[in-house]
């Protein structure tokens, strides 16, 4: 532990990379009214995934990122309609908290946001010449931004020089998204989708840091 003190006083260098458990948490009111005018409940505003992310640390720069996935899923009678949504960053920081063996640091992240939402009809048993007449088939909607920023406040417990814990909180704000169907047509008149989520995560970290020449 006295080494870990004295590598934090001096500035920290190194690299880390893990995955963990991740929870969203978006506005979803404007597709859940469209639900609920069809008898079908609404998406709760968390959903939860699983993500990975990697920094290098130079002195006290950051440089790294990471990706992560969340879902949800509700159904009617005859339908079961899966929410999926994630994003992907590239990020730059800075460490602005080393204390005993916790190191703090806020970045900025720059990468994609967006959602898949895929709609299943319950078939039932039929017959393969009904399916070639109506297959009745799953439709896959891709709700898709251009562009997304997320800043993050990032704290690591590190439990040896090899391993640690990280925590993070970040917000992420996308443009307008795009609805598409798979097959590339457009969705005309979709709901209001939000273009703001917030992003908390807990992840086991692996990798080597100490200060140079030690």
């Amino acid at each position: 532990m006295i080494n870990i003190v004295t590598i934090l006083i001096i500035g920290l260098s190194g690299g880390f990379g893990g995955f963990g458990g991740y929870m969203t948490v978006t506005d979803l009111s404007g597709i859940n009214s469209a639900l609920t005018t069809h008898g079908i409940n609404g998406f709760s505003r968390q959903s939860f995934g699983w993500g990975g992310l990697g920094y290098g640390i130079v002195e006290k720069v950051w440089i790294g990122g990471g990706g992560f996935g969340c879902n949800q899923t509700v159904t009617s009678d005859s339908l079961e309609i899966v929410l999926s949504g994630g994003g992907g960053y590239f990020e730059l920081g800075y460490t602005v908290l080393e204390k005993n063996n916790v190191i703090g640091g806020v970045t900025i992240g720059l990468g994609g946001y967006g959602y898949d939402l895929m709609l299943k009809p319950s078939n039932g048993d039929q017959t393969f010449d009904s399916l070639l007449v109506n297959p009745r088939r799953s439709t896959v909607v891709h709700i898709k931004s251009t562009l997304s920023i997320m800043p993050s406040v990032n704290f690591a417990v590190l439990l040896n020089r090899f391993a640690g814990i990280l925590v993070k909180f970040g917000y992420a704000v996308y443009t307008k998204p795009v609805w598409k169907l798979s097959d590339g047509g457009e969705v005309m008149n979709p709901p209001e989708f939000s273009r703001s989520s917030f992003v908390a995560s807990f992840n086991v970290v692996f990798g080597g840091w100490g200060r140079k020449g030690s």
